[in-house]
């Protein structure tokens, strides 16, 4: 698709350049003609004849536009987890327990307490969710610009999480990786730390 998309850019491009080549040849043509009638203004008309060659050196010579594959990547969307002891205690339509987050002080998402058409999760007795306290250093990282609230063990976290002193715990989006030079990425927002460049050849 990029070496298609190329193509068509490079063939428009050429097309306006050759326009306009052809407006500045018609003035060049025009100042000739008018050089012939008048002979006193012919060194205007000279210096007129190479401004006008020099704006279509300068327009053919222009850089062409590349597209490559990282123009067409989506950015990925970071899919949130909500933790079992926070998630809403009504089933779905496939039986399964509902994946949003409860609301308030309520068992149930903003959609369930309205009513819960197809029941409620069944508790298992003696199953109670542990939870378990576990205190990490995290700092703030600038990461290709955005700051990140990273730790060592290489989690990255939601800002929100992280800015909302109450809650807990803190979700986890993302694992950065850190190079040689000690340069840090998300690969998984990111992609490859190098991007491929396709030709219109």
């Amino acid at each position: 698709m990029e070496r298609r998309l190329n193509k068509k850019v490079e063939e428009y491009l050429i097309l306006f350049k050759n326009e306009i080549a052809k407006r500045l040849q018609n003035i060049v043509d025009g100042l000739e003609h008018t050089n012939l009638q008048v002979g006193a203004h012919a060194s205007i008309c000279d210096e007129t004849k190479f401004k006008c060659n020099s704006v279509a050196g300068f327009v053919y010579n222009y850089e062409k536009l590349r597209l490559t594959k990282d123009d067409f990547m989506k950015r990925k969307r970071i899919k949130s987890v909500v933790p079992i002891y926070d998630r809403c205690c009504a089933k779905r339509a496939n039986g399964e327990q509902c994946t949003r987050r409860k609301k308030g002080g309520d068992t149930y998402c903003g959609t369930h307490i309205k009513g819960t058409p197809h029941s409620i999760m069944d508790e298992v007795v003696g199953e109670m969710p542990t939870t378990k306290t576990v205190k990490v250093d995290i700092w703030a990282q600038d990461i290709k610009g955005i700051i990140y609230y990273v730790d060592k063990a290489g989690n990255v976290y939601d800002t929100e999480d992280i800015m909302k002193i109450d809650k807990y715990p803190k979700r986890v989006i993302a694992k950065y990786v850190q190079d040689d030079a000690g340069n840090y990425t998300i690969p998984s927002m990111f992609g490859p730390a190098t991007p491929s460049i396709v030709s219109a050849e």
